[in-house]
């Protein structure tokens, strides 16, 4: 209509006359015409757009339900009891929703599920299967350890290069030759010569509390100051005089180690539980300042003993000896080194502190247990004249003591295990497929009152040399258990004692 027009148009110019006044008014009204059709297709378009967007975001979320609903039926398919998931996270909301930590959840889930020996959960979309069962537990981390022989830890060294060379968090086979290597350092032998640099430690926290007289003390603090002199003396040979100054750097960046704000926690949960978030977000797994404070002060403190030439009987000295070591099964120099000192110490420091505060606490409001231990320190010092390497090992019931204070406040409370190949175990009719997560939730094994009755009392004696040998085995795990286990609970344990 509108070529029309315009050739009616022409033609109107060519021959004038009456013609033009009515083609003014049929222009006008061509006009009109093409301004309705052009805002009726552009309707159209617009509509359409809406649709096909409409459309595509359903075809998008349809998508993600089957994937999700593929994924959250896997414990249903297998027929093992699970908790109900939550669209894509899995069962955290259920964690947030109840402000629990992931240690009170999973010990609150092993009190659920009492009368199974395993169950299921998932960690967002992945799916981890949690053991409840002692002998169970005994089969993954011993018997079928081949197949669980990795930390279910996410390694990223563009991330945490220390975190992620240190051999709590390595893999197979990399681990068990590093793993080699380092099992010497805590022999029995190694572990005496460092028995003087904790006593100077002891000496300096028996100083600094009898110069407090009658003031009221954070004893916390106090054992956290301790552990910090401890640590950094026999791991990297350094006095921090943490007792004498309070602003010791030392003490500042092993404080710094642990802090508790929100990006520490986010950068814990993504290193066990969420690897996308390490992934993405590149999050250090302790405070990057304070690692690389230890790191060069490692380094620093290596080459001067090489270019002196003096040794200390400290773990530097250890390290020294294996750097050097003509063995070619891997390679121990560089970071491989650092991280081990830096692992060692951020290890050894919380455990130490908490486990000594906890000790202290119990032993206040339980007098008799005060002393009775005070009676057979008391009675070691005299037969031996000091607190010798000897005679803590002979302390019965300080060791009793110290085993009930690791029951009650869990220091390590679960463990996860990644599955790298399939594995059948016939006596539980269980598959466990590779690349599956299996948690033991220590915590809840330690509170469970079918392996100790009246589980919130404080009872040293349940570790008796009687009584020890009546506890279900693998229902007390607080350094793990097996090939992986905690390379340096002896030394964690010498240094708490004394």
């Amino acid at each position: 209509k509108v070529v029309e027009g315009l050739t009616k148009g022409y033609f109107v110019e060519e021959r004038g006359g009456s013609y033009r006044s009515r083609f003014r008014d049929e222009k006008i009204k061509l006009v009109q015409m093409s301004k309705m059709e052009a805002s009726f297709y552009k309707e159209v378009k617009d509509n359409w757009d809406l649709t096909r967007t409409l459309l595509f975001v359903f075809i998008l979320l349809f998508l993600a339900y089957c994937y999700w609903k593929r994924n959250f039926s896997y414990w249903t398919n297998k027929h093992i009891p699970c908790e109900k998931p939550f669209l894509f996270l899995g069962n955290f909301p259920d964690m947030i929703a109840s402000k629990q930590t992931v240690p009170q959840y999973l010990a609150n889930l092993y009190a659920k599920y009492q009368n199974e020996p395993y169950f299921g959960i998932y960690l967002f979309n992945r799916p981890a299967l949690v053991l409840r069962d002692p002998k169970l537990i005994k089969n993954v981390l011993i018997k079928n350890f081949a197949k669980f022989p990795n930390r279910a830890f996410t390694i990223d060294k563009s991330a945490d290069v220390i975190a992620c060379s240190s051999l709590f968090a390595v893999k197979n086979p990399e681990w068990k030759a590093l793993r080699a290597k380092l099992t010497p350092i805590f022999t029995s032998g190694k572990l005496k010569m460092m028995l003087p640099l904790i006593k100077e430690c002891c000496t300096s926290l028996k100083n600094y509390l009898d110069a407090q007289n009658d003031k009221v003390v954070d004893m916390k603090e106090v054992c956290g100051k301790y552990a910090t002199d401890v640590i950094s003396s026999c791991t990297f040979g350094v006095n921090a005089c943490s007792l004498v100054n309070e602003d010791s750097e030392f003490r500042v960046m092993g404080k710094r180690l642990f802090n508790s704000n929100l990006i520490r926690k986010v950068s814990a949960f993504g290193y066990f539980l969420a690897p996308a978030v390490i992934k993405v977000f590149k999050l250090s797994f302790l405070d990057r300042e304070a690692t690389v404070y230890l790191n060069d002060l490692f380094w620093r403190i290596l080459h001067e003993r090489e270019s002196n030439m003096t040794r200390r009987n400290d773990l530097v000295d250890i390290l020294i000896d294996l750097k050097n070591d003509n063995d070619k099964s891997i390679s121990f120099d560089g970071v491989t080194v650092s991280s081990q000192a830096v692992s060692f110490f951020s290890a050894g420091h919380e455990t130490t502190s908490s486990t000594i505060s906890f000790a202290l606490y119990e032993m206040a409001i339980n007098q008799d247990v005060q002393d009775r231990l005070r009676d057979e320190i008391h009675a070691s010092v005299r037969k031996y004249g000091d607190i010798t390497y000897e005679g803590v090992k002979e302390m019965r019931y300080l060791n009793m003591v110290f085993c009930e204070v690791l029951r009650k406040y869990t220091q390590a409370p679960f463990l996860i295990r990644e599955c790298v190949e399939d594995c059948f175990i016939p006596e539980y009719n269980l598959r466990a497929d590779k690349g599956t997560d299996v948690i033991i939730p220590i915590a809840g094994l330690h509170a469970d009152p079918k392996y100790y009755p009246d589980p919130q009392k404080f009872d040293p004696l349940r570790f008796s040399d009687v009584n020890r040998e009546k506890l279900t085995p693998y229902s007390y795990l607080p350094f793990g258990s097996g090939p992986r286990n905690c390379i340096g609970f002896q030394g964690v344990k010498i240094g708490r004692h004394s």
